[in-house]
């Protein structure tokens, strides 16, 4: 199990901004291999999907983007920066 934990912790970290089903803006942190971020993405294109199904969330809210306090969180907690803006 720990080499799986391994694995699962050196796959890559991406941000998504994205809106929720009433419409209103929000981000995701999801650490995924490349492969089924591009899965994610495509899939994205076809209509609402759950993000949780495609790999680890790290981090979530509503929003443009994370507030510094996040954002120090997000780095403390998971080893992933996130520059101030994207």
């Amino acid at each position: 199990m720990k080499y799986a934990a391994l694995i699962q912790q050196s796959w890559p970290a991406h941000f998504v901004r994205s809106t929720d089903e009433w419409g209103d803006a929000c981000y995701f942190v999801i650490r995924t291999p490349q492969a089924r971020f591009e899965q994610l993405q495509q899939q994205r294109r076809l209509g609402p999907i759950d993000i949780a199904d495609y790999g680890e969330i790290l981090l979530s809210g509503f929003g443009d983007y994370p507030t510094p306090a996040l954002r120090a969180q997000l780095e403390r907690d998971h080893g992933v920066s996130l520059p101030e803006k994207l």
